[in-house]
């Protein structure tokens, strides 16, 4: 099974041109179309993601730990919110302002059939990152560096 990192990486930068209009014809062909929300969202976790890998490399140990865990979990949440809508999906509860947060998007995205794009494993990996922001964010996190480094290949 190809996981869920690697998939990221492989749809968003592993395509040379010839691939992208190939890919761009299909969709075309086929109707498809990205709404604008979803594109935006896509974007933002493609940022996300980024900046996260740099982060990772950067020489400076000052904050990288706690700036690859935020941004990676970032990165997730919004790819899981543009899969959401993109495939029919809703990100706000009714009367609300505010979209669903990570472990709503993670529990549609394992068990709501008309967005399943998780499989319990890929859940957990992600549920662990996103422990592991929490408790970078709201207290004191001590992680290795080979520990940091599994986070990018599960």
């Amino acid at each position: 099974m190809v996981k869920i990192g690697t998939l990221i990486l492989i749809h968003f930068f592993d395509k040379s041109e010839k691939q992208r209009k190939l890919v761009a014809q299909v969709r075309q062909r086929s109707g498809f179309k990205m709404k604008k929300e979803v594109k935006i969202l896509r974007a933002k976790s493609v940022e996300s993601l980024v900046l996260s890998i740099e982060h990772f490399n950067r020489p400076s140990d000052t904050g990288r730990v706690h700036a690859v865990l935020m941004l990676l979990d970032h990165a997730f949440e919004m790819l899981f919110k543009a899969i959401i809508l993109h495939r029919g999906g809703r990100i706000r509860e009714p009367r609300s302002e505010q979209t669903i947060g990570f472990v709503a998007c993670v529990r549609r995205g394992l068990s709501n059939a008309q967005v399943k794009f998780l499989d319990e494993n890929q859940a957990l990996t992600v549920q662990m990152i996103n422990s592991l922001r929490d408790a970078a964010q709201h207290h004191i996190l001590n992680i290795s560096e080979p520990h940091l480094a599994v986070l990018g290949t599960r």
